[in-house]
């Protein structure tokens, strides 16, 4: 944006001009309507790439569902109690809740780990949603359900940034 008293440039959203310093806030800048990073962001979070969630059963011991974490790669799990996901157990669980007492993993469940009733999206959500809910909850994964209320995808952060970075890209 150009400063009308002297014709500088500035960066949209300066509220001095950085040539000579007049006040820039009844400059009015033309916007398109519509963005392409808005329209992004507009998106229902089941557009992004995201692999189904694995699953585990709220009984299952800590050693196993550890060992399914590291054989697959995961950074987290839902644990389900009975017909419906009742936790969520990932990796800063892991440090905030088994390292930092000495305990004996093989008498632990899950259930006693876990971070219960995980906050999580609907699959008609939007990407803005999705930011809002991660960056204001600090949450790093985020369940997705179907309008029947099943899991159907876990979003992590990465698979957001990842999809910000490079929208076109289906994997």
């Amino acid at each position: 944006m150009r400063c009308p008293s002297c014709g500088a440039k500035n960066i949209p959203g300066n509220d001095l001009c950085s040539g000579c310093g007049h006040d820039l806030h009844q400059v009015h800048t033309e916007y398109k309507e519509v963005s392409f990073a808005s329209s992004i962001l507009c998106m229902p979070v089941c557009a992004i790439p995201a692999k189904p969630p694995t699953i585990v059963d709220e009984n299952d011991g800590v050693i196993s569902v550890l060992n399914v974490m590291k054989d697959n790669s995961l950074s987290c799990v839902l644990i389900r109690g009975g017909e419906e996901i009742v936790g969520i157990f990932t990796q800063r669980d892991i440090l905030r809740k088994l390292t930092l007492e000495r305990l004996n993993l093989k008498k632990i469940k899950i259930k006693d780990v876990m971070s219960g009733k995980p906050l999580g999206l609907e699959e008609e959500d939007t990407i803005a949603i999705a930011i809002n809910k991660m960056a204001i909850g600090g949450y790093r994964h985020l369940p997705i359900r179907d309008k029947k209320g099943t899991v159907i995808k876990l979003l992590t952060v990465a698979d957001l940034f990842t999809f910000l970075a490079h929208p076109g890209k289906t994997n």
